[in-house]
């Protein structure tokens, strides 16, 4: 026991103490450059991470009893859990000292006299698709209704079921909203302001009936920074304060989120009497999510990967990641596409299958699938390049619209990024958030050819 313990302590030890380092080796001499997105991209990034790492690891410290959403297999691959927190430190010092040596030399922000909005062929296109996701919602509504599909809650990924296809529409709306928005933003046409303001907030509040906070997350991250950019420059504090408001309002969407309702009577009076279940009951704390809950679920595939080389699968030297990039093709056309990791962990360590019952698939877990500890070091070089990418994008284009969209949706969705596989996410969001950009970039580099 003491020689576990042991090891518990060193590995949480070098975990803080390599996150300092990583800090100190990406942070800017002068206090005033944090706010650069230089600076703050590589910070927030590893900060996630160790929101990610800390709750299971400090969890399996303590030697509690599984709770909450904590895996009741805990204790058959806690032993491993240092291993990963270890594996977990030397990521992040690889990626900090691979994006400093190659940002800090070559990225220059240029200076553009104007900013620039969107074309009206382009919002043309915008149009059309909007049409068509909506389309693609009532496919999916088509059966039950569109009330009935938002009021099925958080159970609604269960309509999806051999119609999955069409709930791309959802994430499709998402970008072309935050694209109208960023337009009316960069016009300073208060009436546009205001309609799709209204707009974001009636999506918005959709999304919360279905619990889907990752979602709310993405489109309201997206939302702030487009402001931020386009129309007025918030104070630190002014950022810090509405993060906690928006954590605290997702985690009151975890707590009152339930089955289906029937009708809109049904969900205040679910809500209320919820919300009444909560406020009388002890046990429940306002952290849930980050102690037993969301953030505290996806590590746990790192050290269970770790126990099980060689029993339960064999290296896979770059398979695995391959595989999941075939979730970019539709499942009605590839019938025999391969399970997404997240779904073959389920079926391989808990042994259920159905599709809104998951466990999220760490960001190292996959690496060291496919090349071991070595894969670890490869992972932080790679993600070292991708945030890299995305920095020249956010800088270089800072005043198109398109571009910021890209980067404000891809620096929003940067928990979903750490929560689950690279390739994985790649796919989702290129058929997704991505899609709607990449098509109208595309369009824009015809017509400019032309």
């Amino acid at each position: 026991m003491l020689d576990s313990e042991f090891w518990e302590s060193m590995s949480l030890f070098f975990f803080i103490i390599s996150f300092v380092l990583s800090v100190f080796m990406i942070s800017p001499k002068k206090i005033r450059y944090f706010s650069s997105l230089r600076y703050f991209i590589p910070i927030f990034f590893i900060s996630i991470i160790a929101l990610y790492v800390l709750p299971l690891s400090l969890f399996n410290y303590n030697h509690l009893e599984p709770s909450g959403n904590i895996s009741p297999h805990l204790s058959s691959f806690s032993d491993y859990i240092p291993i990963a927190l270890v594996l977990s430190s030397l990521f992040i010092l690889i990626f900090s000292f691979s994006y400093r040596q190659l940002t800090f030399r070559f990225i220059k922000t240029p200076n553009f006299e104007q900013k620039t909005g969107i074309k009206k062929h382009e919002l043309f296109i915008i149009y059309f698709l909007f049409i068509l996701s909506l389309w693609m919602v009532y496919q999916l509504s088509k059966d039950a209704g569109l009330l009935n599909l938002i009021l099925s809650g958080y159970g609604v990924t269960e309509l999806f079921i051999n119609k999955g296809h069409f709930a791309i529409g959802f994430d499709w709306i998402v970008t072309l909203s935050i694209l109208l928005w960023g337009n009316a933003l960069v016009t300073k046409n208060k009436k546009l302001i205001v309609i799709n303001l209204l707009l974001l907030i009636v999506i918005t509040l959709s999304f919360a009936v279905m619990g889907r906070r990752s979602v709310i997350l993405i489109m309201t991250g997206s939302s702030i920074f487009m402001y931020h950019h386009f129309y007025k420059s918030l104070k630190l504090y002014k950022l810090i304060g509405l993060a906690i408001l928006g954590f605290y309002l997702l985690n009151m969407i975890g707590f009152l989120r339930g089955g289906s309702y029937q009708d809109i009577s049904s969900l205040i009076r679910t809500t209320q009497e919820r919300k009444a279940n909560i406020t009388n009951d002890e046990s429940v704390t306002f952290l849930y999510t980050i102690t037993t809950g969301n953030f505290a679920v996806p590590f746990e595939t790192f050290p269970q990967v770790i126990k099980s080389l060689g029993s339960e699968y064999n290296l896979g030297f770059g398979s695995y990641s391959l595989k999941s990039f075939g979730a970019i093709i539709p499942s009605y056309i590839w019938s025999g596409r391969p399970l997404p990791l997240s779904n073959w962990y389920m079926n391989t360590f808990y042994g259920r299958t159905k599709l809104n019952e998951g466990r999220q698939f760490f960001l190292l877990s996959a690496p060291y699938m496919d090349f071991g500890v070595s894969g670890i070091f490869l992972i932080g070089v790679v993600f070292a390049f991708f945030w890299r990418f995305i920095l020249k994008i956010g800088t270089k284009y800072k005043n198109d619209v398109l571009a910021i969209a890209f980067f404000a949706l891809v620096l929003s969705n940067t928990l979903n990024i750490v929560s689950g596989d690279l390739a994985g996410w790649i796919s989702a969001f290129i058929k997704g958030y991505g899609f709607p950009i990449v098509f109208i970039y595309v369009i824009r580099k015809l017509i400019s050819i032309n």
